[in-house]
């Protein structure tokens, strides 16, 4: 029998070294490496008004709460269920007086206005967005799991939306596919600059998998590329990243 502190069709699980408890659904699109590696380009230092775009069930807002103690975060996921256990996630992790979760579709400027989010609200904008483009790969059975890996729009309309609701000189983070290289530049190339990515390797030798990239809203100073981050030694975690998903150390962007 669960835990009757666990909604139905749910599991806990925990992140950062177990500094973050999370409920997930038990079927679907569950976070992982990914979102810990997001909220860790978060400086510890850190201040002002965090937007997690797209939160789903809160991974990365709560890990980057938990990193940056001087930040509030606000979730923003058009999911109600999703939005339902993002409420349970900041409950369980005592931060009720940090983040707040809102209801909306971020690519629906209706729908952000007739919720709590407005134009220039954030300082920082995290977010790990839909990798592909709605029949762009085969759908998951699982709905949950195929919108968080698949959307209909954009990642220019995402970013669109995300530089809309940063305050100028705000900073951007985001997570996404190595191969989505030219697309992220594309579409940070009219709204931010001091572009900086740091590719993620699974292994020595292997061509990345994923980027880390973090932008500065009106900036025109130009993209660089910085040394990547190998995630195994063999079959383990490297030390590097071994630290990172544990919370023990940050990924440094200059």
């Amino acid at each position: 029998m669960p835990s009757p502190e666990l909604p139905a069709g749910t599991a806990e699980s925990f992140i950062l070294g177990g500094k973050v408890r999370l409920v997930q659904p038990l079927t679907g699109h569950r976070a992982g490496t990914d979102g810990v590696l997001l909220a860790a380009c978060l400086p510890h230092s850190s201040q002002g008004l965090v937007l997690d775009i797209g939160a789903g069930v809160g991974a990365v807002a709560l890990a980057a709460a938990i990193r940056a103690p001087h930040i509030r975060v606000h979730l923003v996921e058009r999911d109600d269920g999703q939005a339902a256990l993002a409420r349970h996630n900041i409950t369980l992790n005592a931060l009720e007086g940090r983040a707040q979760v809102t209801v909306a579709d971020v690519l629906d400027v209706k729908s952000r206005r007739a919720t709590n989010l407005s134009d220039r609200m954030a300082d920082i904008i995290l977010t790990n967005p839909p990798f592909y483009k709605t029949g762009s790969v085969r759908a998951s059975p699982e709905p949950l799991k195929s919108e968080a890996y698949a959307m209909a729009s954009s990642l220019d309309d995402w970013l669109r939306a995300c530089a809309a609701l940063l305050a100028p000189k705000g900073t951007l983070y985001l997570v996404h596919l190595a191969s989505a290289l030219g697309e992220v530049l594309a579409a940070t190339a009219s709204r931010f600059g001091d572009v900086h990515i740091i590719p993620v390797y699974s292994k020595t030798g292997q061509a990345a998998s994923r980027i880390l990239v973090r932008a500065t809203k009106g900036s025109r100073a130009p993209p660089s590329i910085l040394q990547g981050i190998v995630m195994h030694d063999g079959a383990a975690y490297s030390a590097q990243a071994e630290a990172i998903l544990r919370g023990q150390a940050e990924i440094r962007f200059p």
